[in-house]
């Protein structure tokens, strides 16, 4: 198809991008982004479609794909306007699909991101009047921001179709392409002192801060499955929450004392409760970060977060006035230079990892989420087990909270490998965050460091943690070494490569890893994954991991 015009991929799109690229088929829905949007009465189908249709021609994102094929940089191509594909479900017994088998088939389906928009829509009927809307959306292009644009946009549409009226939107002041272009032509100097400070913070990070606590599948001390199932390989996860009406003026009295941000606080009792587990004194985490503040970028629709790493030195017994104090300052400048390619902060993180000669671990992520207008549902704490994250599981984090901010109370969600953390030890962590909270929410505590720490009650941590079972290599090769040498060279446009280094010292760009595992598979193998390249092994330690296709 024909193109209007294309880009570089903006730096918030850059994130998910490549952990769609990461993550493995069957486990990619994880990461879409499904909503619900009801509909008036009286809105006939042909003005539904309309409505979609004159979204589709104001928001370039919604008719964008993706191409990690081009050169010298993955490109994001804007199509001409077009009708949106929409799928019709009926509630009634007609012999078709129902709205749940539908909207599932809609969710669960990967992306063909060089193919197909990152939109997809159901309208649900009764009786053939549309009653509800359902849209996917592939998070490269959205993000809560965006979905909430699009919501207040498609809402004054609907409105105004009903009503016979124009429809009062504002002009479509930015594009992704016209961010891309701001993005690129950034002072070099902002640009530097950005990755100046991703490159410090990745030399304070430690290598890996579960590695007492680590029991990798099939080394003994957990179990493969605790559900009894069959061993299978995949990775064994646990989904806990703790929801509190509590923790909200807890939270937000701590916060007003110490004049912090709520997330501040949120942090600190993380941080404090992670060490406790992991019997380290420096935490490190991937903040969730948005991008949208002020300037001319705001109003882009597309995604614009990505993680802002926070290294949390916990050292010298500090009471907890003094974690939320450093936990503040160390949280204001990662916000303070968050706005980085998301890439490069990943090379930064690889060159150390080959300059330690270990591969830093991927600290857990957490993330801050506001539901204005909706209630937690519950006038008591409540601890629940989720349903296992299998999905989730498969995305090579170790571990991730989710912050979830009611009108009425707090919900506070951790997900977690078996290998690092088990479910009894997860309910513990969450048991402990509250307990924390609640303990210093009057202003007449302020708990010691060994106070805080014994709060979740965690078995102690052992002297280490068992080692980490390699995948098995093959014997050296010059063909197969030749092979990913060639390959990565060719990518990155790179004379000559040295197999001794790491992909990214060697001259690797992290943005060009899929087109890199596209061409080795091309060539007739497989066997590394993408975040292979960015750990400390040299190419020729990757070259023996490698196999033949097929």
């Amino acid at each position: 198809m024909p193109e209007v015009r294309s880009s570089e991929l903006c730096w918030g799109q850059r994130y998910h991008w490549l952990r769609y690229h990461q993550v493995p088929p069957g486990a990619r829905h994880d990461a879409h982004i499904v909503a619900n949007c009801p509909l008036p009465e009286r809105l006939s189908m042909a003005r539904l479609r309309a409505v979609l249709d004159h979204l589709v021609l104001r928001h370039e994102t919604l008719r964008t794909v993706y191409d990690a094929d081009a050169l010298p940089w993955p490109l994001q191509r804007v199509q001409p306007p077009g009708p949106l594909p929409l799928r019709v479900a009926s509630t009634e017994a007609d012999g078709t699909a129902g709205p749940a088998a539908v909207v599932a088939e809609l969710a669960g389906a990967e992306f063909d991101m060089a193919a197909e928009w990152p939109m997809r829509a159901c309208a649900v009927t009764t009786g053939g009047v549309p009653v509800r809307l359902v849209v996917v959306f592939n998070h490269v292009a959205f993000d809560d921001g965006s979905l909430e644009a699009f919501k207040g946009e498609f809402e004054e549409l609907l409105t105004a179709a009903v009503a016979g009226r124009p429809a009062r939107l504002p002009a479509v002041a930015h594009q992704p392409a016209d961010l891309a272009a701001l993005e690129a032509a950034r002072p070099a100097a902002e640009r530097e002192g950005a990755l100046r400070h991703w490159r410090e913070e990745a030399g304070r990070l430690p290598a890996d801060q579960f590695a007492r606590r680590r029991v990798p599948p099939g080394a003994g001390g957990r179990p493969m499955d605790s559900a009894g199932r069959a061993e299978s390989g995949e990775p064994l996860a646990y989904g806990v929450s703790l929801t509190s009406p509590e923790l909200l003026p807890a939270v937000r009295e701590i916060a007003g004392r110490y004049a912090v941000w709520p997330s501040a606080v949120h942090l600190a009792a993380y941080a404090v409760t992670m060490a406790a587990y992991c019997g380290e004194e420096r935490i490190a985490l991937r903040q969730l970060t948005s991008h949208r503040g002020a300037g001319p970028r705001t109003s882009a629709l597309t995604c614009m977060f990505s993680p802002a790493l926070v290294c949390v030195d916990l050292g010298g017994a500090p009471r907890f006035s003094e974690v939320v104090r450093r936990v503040a300052e160390r949280a204001r400048l990662a916000q303070e230079h968050a706005y980085a390619a998301y890439d490069e902060v990943v090379e930064a993180l690889a060159l150390e990892g080959e300059r330690r000669g270990r591969t830093l671990r991927a600290a857990p992520e957490v993330n801050f989420l506001t539901h204005a207008g909706r209630s937690c549902g519950s006038r008591r704490e409540r601890l629940v087990r989720n349903a296992e994250p299998v999905a989730w599981a498969r995305s090579a984090t170790d571990a991730y909270l989710r912050v979830h901010e009611w009108d009425d109370g707090v919900t506070v969600a951790l997900e977690c490998l078996a290998e690092v953390m088990d479910a009894p030890d997860a309910e513990r962590f969450l048991r402990g965050y509250a307990r924390l909270l609640h303990a210093h929410r009057d202003g007449t505590a302020d708990l010691g460091f060994a106070a805080m720490t014994a709060l979740p009650g965690f078995p102690p941590a052992p002297d280490r943690g068992v080692a980490r079972t390699e995948p098995a290599e093959c014997p050296d090769d010059p063909a197969r070494l030749a092979a990913l040498t060639g390959v990565v060279a060719r990518v990155n446009k790179l004379a000559s490569v040295d197999a001794g280094r790491g992909y990214t010292g060697a001259g690797g760009r992290v943005l060009r890893l899929p087109q890199v595992a596209a061409q080795l598979r091309a060539a007739g193998w497989t066997g590394l994954e993408l975040s292979d390249f960015t750990g400390a092994r040299p190419l020729t330690a990757l070259a023996r991991r490698m196999v033949p296709v097929g």
